[in-house]
């Protein structure tokens, strides 16, 4: 094992609703920063961490005379600003790590003619709950060394306007490209794919089968996108119909993945959990405020990832053969919806593997420029506000400019927004 497509415009309406999302969100993605560096030499992090302060630009402008967009820095020039260099970099929660774009599972294979795929379902629900379930799918699929295929766009929930309003012809349909960098985590990463429901059809769709049989896409269709009834209505019974769906209950158990694709590991895990059972399961009450070390003993680790599970959905060996591996995220199907994060649903025999899909997930899968942009205008607009209500007069130590005028943000939710009779007034 080693160590460890042009996009469209988007919607005005879409980047404001979601730029405030992801401000909303910041504070908790920053909590990630502290995680720990372990396979990495201290002092090289820190002097990559110096230069991307020094110069938060460069690696964009190096990775663009690649030709590719770089997930380390942030620009926002191009998106109407902040023109403050500061006021964008506070919005930077991620790290740049390039030695981490070097690893890969122990269940990658660079065999071309037997590669394995995972295509999975958006949940039905509200934006946190799609970006929520796709994070875990897309874990799961480099875990799994299979290469993720991207659902075609489609209508998602609430990520619609009005009939009649002034932004009705704006786009309607998304696919997961017009939100996060998903070819920049390909292109960064050597050993893990990223594709779209089109090329995934073009290359496999005469080799797919259900019980032995071959049965190509509906139609011989390849290209699906912006059509959400008929994607709803055949294209994902299709694939559901050809895929393998394992029955990973997130309320009920944890999917474990082994250390090595050796089945001594398999039985490791297997034997982790009857001991555990035969123990009993502990509940999470135990583990607040005594948490286990990130690099505890596997089994300790299993106790307290568990959350009140009570067994495990091993990575096995029939699963591993499998070649197309498919989540649905419905209800009436196996597994059921995605309604939980990566972390308190992934469990890693080793460790750093633990460790690094972390890092992985905070570094990488970052909503794009746009929307981050938008959200550091909304963070200046506010300091400005403070500024206003203060008249100027500065209430802090910091000597920084940028950051003269703090203030605090609460995330109270008063009601679903979809549903009008459970709004509050904020008064």
């Amino acid at each position: 094992m080693a160590s460890p497509p042009s996009r469209k415009k988007r919607p005005s309406m879409v980047v404001m609703i979601l730029g405030f999302c992801c401000f909303i969100i910041l504070s908790i993605n920053f909590l990630h920063v502290s995680i720990l560096h372990d396979a990495h030499s201290i002092e090289d992090f820190i002097q990559e961490q110096h230069k991307l302060h020094e110069h938060p630009t460069t690696a964009s402008k190096q990775q663009k005379q690649l030709g590719k967009h770089s997930l380390a820095g942030l620009n926002c020039l191009p998106y109407g600003g902040p023109a403050s260099e500061q006021a964008t970099n506070e919005m930077v929660y991620w790290q740049d790590v390039p030695t981490d774009n070097q690893y890969h599972g122990p269940f990658h294979s660079d065999d071309d003619d037997n590669k394995k795929y995972m295509t999975f379902e958006p949940d039905g629900g509200g934006w946190n709950n799609i970006r929520m379930a796709m994070e875990t799918v897309l874990a799961m699929a480099h875990a799994m060394g299979r290469t993720l295929v991207l659902p075609p766009e489609a209508r998602m929930y609430l990520l619609t306007t009005a009939k009649g309003s002034k932004n009705e012809n704006q786009k309607a349909e998304f696919t997961f490209s017009d939100f996060f960098h998903m070819d920049s985590i390909a292109q960064e990463h050597e050993h893990f794919d990223i594709i779209s429901m089109e090329e995934f059809l073009q290359r496999e769709g005469n080799n797919l089968k259900a019980k032995g049989w071959p049965k190509p896409p509906p139609n011989n269709r390849t290209n699906w996108n912006g059509q959400t009834q008929d994607i709803n209505q055949k294209l994902y019974p299709y694939l559901r119909n050809v895929g393998y769906q394992p029955d990973w209950d997130v309320q009920n158990c944890l999917a474990a993945f082994p250390a090595t694709s050796s089945d001594k590991d398999i039985v490791h895990l297997q034997k982790m959990e009857q001991q555990i059972t035969r123990d009993g399961w502990p509940s999470f009450e135990r583990y607040v405020g005594h948490p286990t070390p990130v690099n505890g003993p596997p089994d300790e680790r299993l106790k307290e990832n568990a959350a009140g599970r009570k067994k495990l959905c091993i990575y096995n060996t029939t699963l591993q053969q499998e070649k197309l591996i498919h989540f649905s995220g419905k209800p009436s199907e196996p597994g059921g919806r995605l309604l939980v994060h990566f972390y308190a649903f992934l469990y890693f025999q080793d460790w750093q593997q633990d460790l690094w899909m972390k890092r992985f997930v905070r570094d990488h899968v970052r909503y794009v420029d746009e929307l981050q942009c938008a959200a550091a205008r909304v963070v200046q607009a506010i300091r400005e506000h403070v500024k206003k209500r203060q008249r100027g007069k500065v209430t802090t130590n910091i000597t920084n400019p940028e950051l003269l005028y703090p203030f605090d943000t609460f995330h109270i939710r008063r009601g679903d927004f979809q549903y009008k009779e459970t709004r509050l007034d904020a008064i």
